[in-house]
């Protein structure tokens, strides 16, 4: 107990020390601040693991979020719907200022970083990943890990095309490595739906339905963090344009106004200048 005690006082600390430097560490200052301690390689990585599950960067490491219990069910249920509707792009003269910019260069340095672990991670060829899926497939769970280390460059690469959108790119790819874990689990459920009775595997649609989690997984997290800013934006605009047209009108009848004359005046509903006074604390 005193020994596990030691460790776990030694790992937050660890933490601390990356949280000093701006977030990162390397594996082999883990192991020099451990280097009174045997550490197996099996408890290294799960350092690494507990270190970027606190948004740490560990060098050499690929840190890929646990599935959530409700996010894999889900998938494998097949509840997930894809929001097929194509997005409007808003116009206006102003430019708006991306989220990079917004988080600052501790986003932009983490999602180089990144890249660069996976510009270090072998690249298979087509006959090696088709080996590593039928591997999977006939039950060989210990490549579990190295099938799901080779689709993550492809995560990395289709959040490409959502850069556009008022989200970080590292959390849309957050999403799609959830998702792929979600989809790997799947796969491991349906095996048997992509053998053939001669022994051939489908790799090809194996690589589909994993890409396709991804996308939607993508998309849905996309839809819902827009949506979620989209009704901030309108709630603020509706909350000054109630703020000014109540400045206004006391001025001009020289009393605060009612609620019938502020719904004639802005073309809102009471319900709706109600629910408004009562979000921004005023009665």
């Amino acid at each position: 107990m005193e020994e596990q005690a030691k460790f776990l006082a030694a790992v937050e600390d660890i933490k601390e020390i990356a949280l000093s430097q701006q977030n990162y560490i390397t594996q082999e200052e883990i192991r020099q601040y451990l280097g009174d301690m045997e550490l197996s390689e099996e408890q290294l990585l799960a350092v690494c693991q507990y270190l970027g599950a606190n948004k740490i960067q560990v060098e050499g490491y690929v840190y890929i979020p646990e599935a959530p219990v409700g996010k894999a069910a889900g998938g494998a249920a097949g509840k997930k719907k894809r929001n097929t509707g194509k997005r409007s792009e808003s116009g206006g003269a102003a430019k708006k200022k991306t989220p990079e910019k917004l988080a600052g260069s501790k986003s932009v340095r983490n999602r180089q970083l990144y890249r660069r672990e996976l510009e270090a991670m072998e690249t298979l060829s087509a006959e090696r990943h088709a080996e590593l899926i039928k591997d999977f497939l006939l039950g060989r769970d210990q490549v579990r890990q190295k099938l799901v280390e080779s689709y993550l460059k492809d995560v990395a690469a289709m959040s490409e095309q959502y850069k556009k959108y008022d989200v970080l790119q590292e959390d849309v790819i957050a999403e799609g490595n959830l998702a792929l874990l979600a989809g790997v689990e799947i796969l491991s459920s349906e095996r048997e739906k992509y053998i053939s009775q001669d022994g051939t595997v489908d790799t090809i649609a194996v690589g589909e339905m994993l890409l396709a989690q991804v996308k939607d997984a993508m998309e849905q997290y996309i839809d819902e963090t827009t949506a979620a800013k989209d009704w901030e934006h309108t709630v603020a605009a509706k909350t000054n344009l109630l703020h000014e047209a109540r400045k206004y009108m006391a001025e001009e009848i020289g009393r605060m106004p009612t609620t019938e004359e502020l719904s004639e005046y802005t073309k809102l509903s009471r319900k709706e200048i109600h629910s408004l006074m009562r979000l921004s604390g005023e009665s």
